[in-house]
């Protein structure tokens, strides 16, 4: 046990401080391609068309990869186990996250493969959710709760989002039968004629 609170010296130490360090991307294989992704410019969002046929045409583009060159596109961590695999390798039919791979450039030069992934940014995504869409069911929501009291919209609201369809049958209730309607269903009691 010499080594346990002994001052060993690094034998890459010297390399470090004076630069002279080789690291892998240091290292160039005469040969290779440089790899660059189209990454997606959405959080969340439909992939309408997806055409990699400019950035094919460019001169010193040797691959353009969608998810249809893919055998395996979806894996997941525990496929082996029998559990279906959901995270898919490049964007099938939408993005689910800011960034996420759509299609990957291979090209002879890094500025190419980053001009040809510009290319292949024809790709047409539709929103799959705009805040538009979330104001629109909001207030068709309020309107059918019928009034806005401050504190009904923010409880209804909450029931909302907590449990949609649960509010909406107490909306529908308070819209027939008022607010003893709701009580009433809440309490489990129902009225019977």
């Amino acid at each position: 046990m010499k080594a346990v609170g002994a001052r060993l010296p690094r034998y890459d130490g010297i390399g470090h401080v004076t630069g002279k360090t080789v690291y892998v991307d240091d290292i160039r294989v005469p040969g290779s391609l440089w790899v660059k992704a189209l990454r997606s410019p959405s959080h969340h969002a439909k992939i309408a068309k997806l055409d990699p046929g400019p950035a094919e045409a460019m001169k010193g583009v040797h691959a353009v990869v969608t998810h249809k060159d893919v055998p395996l596109n979806v894996y997941g961590h525990l496929s082996a186990l029998g559990i279906p695999g959901d995270e898919p390798l490049l964007a099938e039919d939408d993005v689910r996250y800011l960034g996420q791979p759509i299609a990957v450039v291979a090209a002879e030069s890094e500025e190419l493969a980053s001009a040809a992934a510009d290319m292949a940014q024809s790709v047409a995504l539709v929103p799959a959710l705009t805040a538009e869409m979330v104001k629109d069911s909001i207030n068709h929501m309020v309107d059918l709760m019928g009034q806005r009291e401050s504190w009904r919209y923010h409880f209804m609201l909450h029931q909302f989002v907590s449990n949609t369809p649960t509010a909406l049958a107490k909306v529908e209730a308070r819209k027939q039968g008022g607010m003893d309607a709701v009580k009433r269903e809440q309490s489990g009691t129902r009225e019977t004629t």
